[in-house]
């Protein structure tokens, strides 16, 4: 888990390109505003995730399902 590893060494810039690389390269150019949204939410998920708000967590993990879902890319991303 590269991107995670970033994120706790806060080192925000490189987790953001990590992780938007991997979600552009899962749905493809064309959905370039969902990758962007996908690589939002995964972030907030991890700032969240620290502070141990369950509650924050998991309505970013909804959100980032169901946009991930909403347009069923021919395959997930991989978030190693």
């Amino acid at each position: 888990m590269k991107w995670w590893m970033y994120f706790r060494h806060k080192q925000k810039l490189q987790t953001i390109i990590h992780l938007f690389l991997q979600h552009l390269k899962a749905v493809g150019l064309i959905n370039l505003l969902t990758a962007i949204k996908l690589t939002y939410f995964l972030m907030e998920i991890g700032r969240v995730h620290k502070s141990r708000d369950i509650e924050t967590t998991k309505h970013n993990a909804i959100q980032y399902w169901a946009e991930l879902l909403k347009i069923k890319p021919p395959q997930y991303p991989y978030l190693g």
